[in-house]
């Protein structure tokens, strides 16, 4: 059951990894792609997510942490952005596979 992250204006996947997922208040070309990357597990996806959530160090001590960006973040991915999830195979002949239409659920 893999999960992907889209972009919605844009129809492009997330690819995962550390890369701002923005440059310049503009998809980083970088981090997106036609295909992206698949996650079996909601959890894996969540956690693929998790440092783009992360709150940067202020000063040189490396306690404290300011979220603001993370919030932002945050904001963004709810705004634009939708989980994508495929529960259900679909099994067909091999001898059938060049023959068969798939519909577009979109």
């Amino acid at each position: 059951m893999p999960f992907k992250l889209k972009h919605k204006d844009s129809g492009l996947y997330w690819k995962g990894g550390c890369d701002p997922v923005l440059v310049r208040s503009k998809l980083n070309p970088a981090a997106w792609s036609k295909n992206g990357k698949s996650w079996n597990l909601k959890n894996h996806l969540s956690s693929a997510l998790s440092p783009q959530f992360d709150g940067q160090y202020i000063g040189r001590t490396g306690i404290i942490k300011d979220f603001s960006k993370a919030e932002e973040n945050y904001e963004w991915f709810k705004k634009e952005t939708v989980i994508e999830f495929y529960q259900d195979a679909v099994e067909i002949n091999f001898e059938d596979f060049k023959k068969v239409e798939f519909e577009n659920k979109n």
